[in-house]
Order: C-alpha cells, then structure tokens, then sequence
C-alpha cells in the first residue's frame, strides 16, 4: 500500500483517530501499524517510525515522505484527494479555521474528558473552561452548519474539520454530557444545528467504537485504566 500509518491504540489517542478516521472516511487504503502505549509520558521506541517520538505518523511508501502530527498528515492526504477539504472557498477557509482551532484549542474538554472509547463516566462538577470550551463548539458547529447546510461541519462531504473533532464526540460519550437537550450540560448549550453535527458525529462514532471494540478488546492498557480509577466523578 503506499500509505502506513503507526498510531497508538485508538481506545485512548484521539490524536491517532483523527488521520484515521480520515482515511477511513476518503476510503483511501492504508496499512495501520499499531503500536501500543507503555507506562510514562516517553515512548522511546516509537522514534524508530516517528522523528518526533509520538503517534501518528504516515510514511509515503511510494515517495519515502514522512510526516507527523496529525493535521500534517491530514493537510499531506489533502495533496492527493482534493476530497479531504471542501471545494468551495468560504467552506474551506472556515474548515481550515475550525481544524487549527481544534488542534490548538479546546484546552479544557481535553484535560477534564479523557479519552476511552466504550468508557462511560458522569462528569461531577465540569469547570468553567470546561463549559467555555463547550460553548465555543456550540457556536462553531452552528456557525458551520448555518453557513453551509450540513451535514458537516462545512457542508455536504465530511472533510478534514469533521476528522479533527470526531474524538470529541467520543469524549462527550464517556463523560454523559454533549450539546444534546436533555443530558448533564446540555440544556444551556443546545442549539438544534449543533445537535445534528454532535449526532452525525456519534453515528460515526458508533462505527469507529464497534470496531475498537472488536478488534482491540484485549488491547485494553492497565495503566490508562488506572488513571481513571484514581479520578473522583
């Protein structure tokens, strides 16, 4: 294939997920090389794939082109399938935005929501940048979805913004909440546009989660489970 991609275990890196998920979505064929996560903050032998030491990161086997992080990899697919981004230019330029924000931003989902696909938690007392962040997803899914008609975030083709956020609606999942009416946190986010994006998200997500389920069930890391026993809901 002229596609490798290493990532770490779908279940907790929301960072592999996303070219993931991109790929999956473009239906481009690649190779998935997993590699598992071991106890600590360093994986050193993940710098014999990675010049960065950390998943993911996609070699071009037919160019020997390497590239980490995960918007790199998604702005390189972009290269060869014009698909990856919308054809029209106010969506594109606003998907580019909502994909940077995402991959600079939302500070307080990810250090409050970690993630655990099929994990199911209740989220106590959600700080204030939590509900910020919440809002701010609030507004930039209607404001896409408003401006372009959805389904996605910038119109009718999932592109590499909807990739970006996918993990968030795992993230909403584990921990109870989302910017549906009638769940933890939900009523003062609602808004009928950012409903459909979230739902459009999960339905994605239920397919991503059947096969984490299936194919990654004995991949299961102990000490990421820890981590969240030793969290008080």
């Amino acid at each position: 294939m002229t596609y490798s991609l290493y990532i770490g275990n779908k279940r907790y890196s929301s960072w592999s997920m996303r070219p993931w998920v991109l790929l999956k979505a473009l239906d481009v064929p690649f190779e998935e090389k997993l590699n598992l996560f071991k106890p600590g903050i360093r994986q050193p032998e993940f710098l014999s794939f990675s010049p960065s030491g950390k998943v993911p990161c996609l070699h071009d086997n037919t160019t020997s082109v390497v590239v980490w992080d995960s918007l790199a990899i998604c702005e390189y697919i972009a290269e060869s399938h014009p698909g990856a981004w919308p054809t029209d230019t106010r969506a594109r330029a606003f998907a580019r935005s909502a994909a940077a924000e995402m991959h600079s931003g939302f500070s307080s989902i990810r250090n409050e929501c970690g993630m655990n696909v099929g994990m199911r938690i209740t989220l106590a007392s959600p700080s204030e940048g939590l509900k910020d962040d919440l809002r701010r997803l609030n507004e930039l899914f209607n404001e896409g979805l408003e401006k372009f008609g959805g389904p996605w975030i910038a119109g009718k083709e999932f592109t590499i913004a909807d990739a970006m956020f996918a993990p968030i609606s795992s993230r909403c999942k584990t921990n109870g909440f989302g910017l549906v009416s009638g769940r933890p946190l939900g009523s003062q986010f609602t808004k009928r546009n950012a409903e459909q994006e979230l739902e459009a998200m999960l339905r994605l997500q239920n397919k991503i989660e059947v096969k984490v389920e299936v194919e990654q069930q004995a991949w299961r890391e102990r000490h990421h489970l820890i981590v969240w026993e030793n969290l008080a809901f």
